[in-house]
């Protein structure tokens, strides 16, 4: 089933989504969306406007659950994917142009959270190498900043407060209010403290 939404609107449809007229919502019999807030797709007013590929912001439920705690803002290509487990994302927690997430055990994602266009979170690997463990929760924690193509893969926990750089690539637990860069990501420097997200 897919649904589309009315462009601009000014109010929550029903389970409090709200967006443009590409914007889409797919959820099939063994998922469920729950919104305890609101979450805009698309369009957003404040974006640089930068979309590197021009797809619509989609959310699609093939099982498992949406979680939505607030209010929520996914840019155009934007796309939050649930194949299993839960997906839960924080108040005033933004994503910009052509992020993807993947859930197939659970991604935690905390409040006033901002990720850059192009970033990917995924919490499998989508096959196993000796035998290793194929999904692992990602922990993503509040306030953290999340730069331009950045990509977070399975397991990983990153704290609160925390800054990955633009193109890093993680792959181990991030402390909190650390700035890591590179691939893999390694610490760069400790004990940042920024403002609160922009998103905020």
């Amino acid at each position: 089933m897919a649904t589309w939404l009315s462009r601009h609107s000014e109010q929550p449809f029903a389970l409090g989504i709200s967006g443009n007229t590409r914007a889409r919502v797919r959820k099939q019999k063994n998922g469920r969306i729950e919104i305890n807030g609101r979450i805009q797709l698309g369009d957003y007013r404040t974006s640089h406007g930068y979309v590197a590929r021009g797809l619509p912001a989609t959310i699609e439920v093939r099982s498992g659950t949406l979680r939505i705690n607030g209010r929520v803002t996914a840019g155009d290509g934007v796309r939050l994917q649930v194949q299993g487990g839960t997906l839960t994302i924080g108040d005033r927690t933004f994503f910009d142009g052509d992020t993807r997430i993947v859930c197939t055990t659970a991604v935690t994602i905390g409040s006033g959270v901002a990720m850059g266009w192009g970033c990917d979170i995924l919490d499998c690997d989508f096959h196993t190498v000796d035998g290793a463990p194929m999904n692992a929760p990602v922990v993503i924690g509040d306030d953290v900043w999340i730069g331009i193509n950045a990509m977070i893969l399975k397991g990983v926990v990153i704290g609160d407060g925390a800054i990955v750089a633009a193109g890093a690539v993680v792959s181990k637990d991030v402390p909190a209010h650390a700035l890591v860069a590179g691939n893999p990501a390694v610490v760069v420097r400790e004990q940042i403290l920024h403002a609160p997200s922009p998103s905020g």
